[in-house]
């Protein structure tokens, strides 16, 4: 397939522009540390999100390099995975996968539109579709959902660790909130939209 600039720019994993500037992430609290379960959310995180192939490296595109498992064990041998994710109106972008496991704490699990990549594929910042890219973050989060049991999911930049379930178990989602929360009650997830 011929993308047409700028979607072939923002899809490109050896543009280091791309990868610049942070990510506009979905990050899950998985819970405990746990290896098995932080598998199970790793393997789950591709089918929930459109991801078809996960890889090891940015330092090659990738027609050039093998795809790796979305899984632990790819992520230990790389430190992430990055992958190409078509937004909701199409568009491909670089992603990555990035697990942060606290000491003595919980596993999170960050899926990042790195806002380079956003950039290239929205070159005037006004037609960035943030409303849209939330609801569809939502959605993969309420997918992830039904595959494992999260804590807590969090839509927004930057994501991982600005709340946490025991906090939000304790004393609820604040009513102005800088992300997204994606809430499990009842064993469905709620989803509360950012308020800016």
């Amino acid at each position: 397939m011929v993308w047409e600039y700028p979607m072939e720019a923002a899809a490109r994993f050896t543009a280091a522009h791309n990868w610049a500037g942070g990510s506009y992430e979905l990050a899950v609290e998985i819970g405990p540390n746990d290896d098995a379960r932080l598998d199970r959310a790793l393997t789950a995180l591709g089918p929930a999100l459109g991801v078809a192939d996960w890889y090891g490296t940015i330092g090659l595109e990738p027609y050039r390099q093998q795809p790796v498992p979305g899984s632990l064990a790819s992520w230990k041998r790389h430190g992430s995975l990055t992958g190409i994710v078509r937004l909701p109106d199409g568009r491909p972008i670089v992603c990555e996968v990035l697990v942060v496991r606290e000491e003595d704490g919980s596993d999170w699990v960050d899926f990042g539109l790195p806002f380079g990549a956003l950039e290239r594929a929205y070159p005037q910042v006004d037609d960035l579709p943030l409303a849209a890219i939330d609801t569809w973050l939502a959605q993969a989060g309420e997918n992830l959902y039904a595959a494992i049991d999260y804590q807590l999911g969090l839509i927004g930049f930057p994501a991982s660790g600005g709340d946490s379930a025991a906090r939000v178990l304790a004393e609820g989602p604040p009513e102005k909130r800088t992300y997204g929360y994606l809430i499990p009650i009842a064993g469905r997830i709620t989803y509360l939209p950012s308020t800016g």
